[in-house]
């Protein structure tokens, strides 16, 4: 292949390459490199070997002939490839001296993505394993609902035991409102409930908290306690049983006159440590075999609405609505003349609207 084909060649590609691009794309083709290297050498004029020794060396110092420069001049037009092309030139074996494009670029370009690679892991590593830590320390993240149930829950608990008891249940109708997955919050809520003579109202949050968790034992505790207050100690039973209530279970037990019963479950209470001066006494009267009427009466369950009408007045006694309250008492008693709490309940309400003469029969059926 001539000098003239070669330049035919790279310029018949219809690109917009530099000279630079193209001799390249030359050099990447075995077959083009040879045949180009080997007309070269075969222009070339020989020279005789006396004219050898006495001739200057060329100016390029690597022994290229007048021919092989002009051709490599009007290969490049000036774009200052010649010392690549002298190299080529000189070799003899041209296709050791420049490896195709993609084996001399390929390499380096992997290497580098690599590298570049590596460093932004590094980089990025200390973030991440920190944050990882931060996350892990810091636990799982509360939501801000579930945030304020909890703090709802607190307050409640802390107006119950003043006594507050229409704040409290403000607060933790609220809280489960917020947080309707909180057992503790329905617990709560239903001892609120049943302290302010909602006894429907009570049971229903009972069972709420037993359904998310079967087994709470504050749960089965007072719903087994609702039970007995509604003289239902079978059901009592049933649900204490369900919790492993072993307290309760002798406080019925001890009740209802079952003492070898109830000593069995406080024989198991006993043998986990001290339990309080009450179960001692329950204890005691369990081996007697007789219970002292000053410990029935602790034993002795508060006396419950036994309808709807009673739990109302209790609720508007407790907004202090006293003339609604004495109506929804007297309403009580129309269903269940002997109802104690509804009994009650109309004589401390005459009693709030001065008026102690009608409370008096009330309040000494107390």
């Amino acid at each position: 292949m001539s000098l003239k084909n070669l330049r035919l060649l790279l310029a018949r590609s219809g690109k917009r390459e530099t000279e630079a691009d193209r001799l390249d794309a030359f050099l990447a083709d075995p077959r083009l490199v040879r045949s180009l290297h080997e007309e070269l050498r075969r222009d070339a004029p020989r020279e005789h070997p006396g004219e050898a020794a006495a001739s200057p060396p060329p100016v390029s110092g690597r022994g290229s002939s007048p021919a092989i420069v002009r051709g490599r001049f009007q290969l490049l037009r000036g774009n200052g490839e010649g010392e690549r092309l002298d190299r080529f030139l000189a070799e003899a074996d041209p296709l050791s001296a420049f490896p195709s494009g993609t084996e001399m670029q390929s390499p380096r370009r992997d290497r580098r993505l690599w590298a570049g690679a590596l460093l932004l892991a590094l980089a990025i590593l200390p973030s991440l394993l920190s944050r990882t830590g931060a996350r892990e320390a810091a636990g799982p993240r509360v939501s801000p609902h579930r945030q304020r149930a909890l703090l709802l829950i607190s307050q409640g608990r802390q107006l119950t035991a003043e006594d507050r008891n229409g704040e409290a249940l403000d607060d933790l109708s609220l809280a489960v409102r917020l947080a309707p997955d909180l057992a503790g919050a329905w617990v709560d809520l239903a001892n609120c409930q049943l302290h302010n003579f909602q006894v429907t109202l009570a049971e229903r949050s009972y069972h709420r908290a037993l359904s998310l968790e079967p087994g709470n034992p504050q749960a089965l505790d007072g719903l087994g306690n609702l039970y007995l207050r509604r003289n239902d100690p079978q059901k009592a039973e049933r649900v204490w049983l369900r919790g492993g209530g072993d307290r309760q279970l002798a406080r019925l037990y001890l009740l209802q006159g079952k003492f070898q019963q109830a000593e069995t479950h406080l024989s198991r209470l006993l043998r986990q440590g001290s339990q309080g001066e009450l179960v001692d006494r329950m204890a005691q009267a369990a081996r007697s075999r007789q219970l002292a009427p000053d410990l029935r009466s602790l034993l002795e369950p508060e006396p419950t609405g036994r309808s709807a009408w009673a739990e109302s007045g209790w609720r508007l006694f407790s907004h202090q609505r006293y003339g609604e309250a004495s109506g929804a008492f007297a309403r009580a008693l129309v269903e269940v003349p002997q109802d104690v709490n509804a009994l009650s309940g109309l004589g401390s309400s005459l009693l709030a609207l001065d008026r102690p003469g009608e409370a008096r029969p009330f309040i000494d059926l107390r």
